[in-house]
């Protein structure tokens, strides 16, 4: 019983080693970074919402009163950032002209 436990170990071992390799294999066969990077890039790239001296005015002020990783501080910066950009007035009007 204790050589059938055994063996079974290694099986197992060796599987999740070959297993492993196969994966990584498929993995580096799927797309060729060399050919493909500049279209990868291009394919992720998000365009920025709003510019870097909102961004970081806005991410000082909020942090200041909002805990970081609260939902709150995600609409409290965007509310934040919308107004730096004039997307919205002083009299919570939405101007996007």
């Amino acid at each position: 019983m204790m050589q059938i436990k055994r063996f079974m170990l290694l099986l197992v071992s060796c599987l999740l080693v070959f297993w492993h390799q196969t994966l990584e294999t498929n993995a580096n066969e799927c797309i060729d970074m060399d050919v493909h990077a500049r279209e990868v890039v291009s394919c992720c790239r998000y365009e920025t919402f709003c510019s870097q001296e909102a961004d970081e005015k806005c991410s000082r002020e909020t942090s200041l009163h909002v805990e970081l990783n609260s939902p709150n501080f995600t609409v409290c910066f965007i509310d934040c950032a919308y107004r730096e950009m004039g997307y919205i007035t002083e009299n919570n009007k939405l101007d996007v002209q």
